[in-house]
């Protein structure tokens, strides 16, 4: 820490467990946030034409995969990274499921 910008151990704490908590309701949620967007996708014309009728274009199985990856690991990183690395973890584990779901959404 530099000296213009000490902070207490118990407020760091705090903040630390502000992020963590975060992290976690994310994570929690981030299953039915998949499930309400393909939902939504089905719910379109084309997305019921392509459940009733098939013929749909294939799913992309390998960038969702990664990208849930990705979320995941960040996830990892942050709950039990170092206190300096959580909040950016935690932003990129936010974005990187909003990026899932809208995969989800774009495809029915």
């Amino acid at each position: 820490m530099t000296w213009y910008r000490q902070t207490s151990p118990t407020a760091q704490a705090a903040r630390a467990t502000r992020i963590r908590r975060g992290a976690v309701i994310a994570f929690v949620m981030f299953l039915p946030l998949l499930c309400a967007t393909k939902l939504v996708a089905l719910a379109t014309d084309s997305g019921g034409r392509c459940l009733v009728y098939g013929g749909c274009p294939p799913f992309p199985w390998e960038a969702f995969l990664c990208v849930c990856g990705a979320a995941a690991a960040a996830f990892a990183a942050a709950v039990a990274a170092p206190f300096r690395f959580r909040s950016a973890a935690r932003g990129a584990q936010v974005g990187l499921q909003l990026l899932a779901a809208s995969i989800v959404l774009a495809r029915p």
